[in-house]
């Protein structure tokens, strides 16, 4: 998982964003994430997928 991690920070089609959220939020999105055996980068990365894949299904309505 950390090999994982430093290979995004350094791959060139990968890059970080800042984002503040409720401390009640982050500390679900870790626990979930954990349990998934995920990183949090491929937690907020599947999350993100599902929610833009709903908002382009909105565009068309």
């Amino acid at each position: 998982m950390a090999q994982e991690l430093m290979d995004r920070r350094k791959h060139p089609d990968y890059s970080s964003i800042t984002a503040y959220l409720p401390k009640e939020k982050i500390r679900k999105l870790k626990a979930a994430a954990a349990m998934g055996d995920l990183t949090l980068s491929e937690a907020v990365e599947e999350a993100l997928d599902s929610w833009m894949a709903g908002q382009s299904g909105q565009d068309s309505a």
